[in-house]
């Protein structure tokens, strides 16, 4: 019998942030599905609970590599701080559902992605900044888009309800993307108005955010602020399919979150959307 394929997967795991684990979850189905992979090292950052901390020799025990997810190439650097890491790995290494965290890119990292196999971007914008000089990289939307269909869930609306998932930045260091930090109070007026325009009555305020952003304090400083004009509860989903069942439960989602826009998108639930952040407008152009 053949040995089993070993891919190795790179990104903001193990953080508490669902987006990420929503994308971890769509790679890992992608490779089940089409490449009958089954084993997986994950890996991130810095060691966390659940994750370890990126190994090239962890790495190069795998069949393949994947630096997956998120918006990770940077103008000077390529998720991980250490320079060139990449050049360590000496298996087969893709770039999957990633993004450009910048308005420029030099020719520096051009080169560097040059020695992956193949750089799948989740924004046609960030693609635009990446092509040239024997780049060609491919649009590979998001892998938290085929959630809905691995765990089959439709929309079912209910009338008057909606889901909002939103965020706080507090700094703007080392993210180059960041839009707007002072979310909360730029928008509280403008979705207050919004949800009397569009009859919601009651409101589903959800926690995506981990160790980067403490969402469940925003969402209860967002459900003091909507009471008592709506009926208003706080959860934290722990799984995507948890998210989903609330959001397919709306009739409307308002996202702040990148993964929320996707998530709605992805069950064909209206949307409104908070570009915070250069992700969510370039995602937005794309799907």
């Amino acid at each position: 019998m053949a040995s089993q394929l070993k891919i190795g997967i790179l990104g903001w795991y193990g953080h508490g942030n669902l987006g990420d684990e929503m994308m971890l979850e769509g790679l890992k189905y992608l490779c089940e599905t089409y490449l009958d992979c089954h084993k997986f090292e994950v890996m991130t950052n810095h060691e966390t609970p659940t994750v370890p901390e990126f190994d090239p020799s962890l790495a190069n025990s795998c069949d393949l590599f994947i630096l997956g997810g998120g918006e990770i190439i940077y103008e000077d650097s390529l998720f991980l701080p250490m320079p060139d890491w990449e050049q360590k790995i000496t298996v087969p290494k893709i770039i999957m559902g990633c993004g450009v965290c910048t308005s420029t890119l030099n020719e520096k990292m051009r080169k560097r992605l040059q020695d992956f196999m193949m750089v799948g971007l989740r924004d046609l914008a960030s693609c635009h900044l990446v092509a040239g000089n024997g780049l060609t990289p491919k649009l590979v939307f998001d892998p938290s888009l085929i959630l809905a269909s691995k765990h089959g869930i439709l929309a079912e609306p209910t009338l008057g309800v909606a889901t909002i998932i939103p965020t706080e930045r507090h700094t703007k260091f080392a993210d180059p993307g960041i839009m707007s930090t002072r979310i909360f109070d730029e928008t509280k007026l403008r979705l207050k108005q919004d949800l009397r325009r569009d009859g919601i009555r009651e409101v589903r305020l959800l926690a995506f955010g981990g160790d980067d952003n403490d969402d469940l304090s925003t969402c209860r400083k967002f459900a003091e602020y909507l009471q008592p004009d709506f009926n208003v509860a706080v959860s934290k989903p722990l799984t995507a399919r948890e998210a989903l069942e609330a959001m397919a439960r709306s009739e409307k989602v308002y996202a702040f979150r990148l993964h929320a826009m996707l998530l709605a998108y992805s069950l064909g639930v209206p949307f409104s959307y908070y570009p915070y952040h250069l992700k969510l407008l370039r995602n937005y152009q794309t799907i």
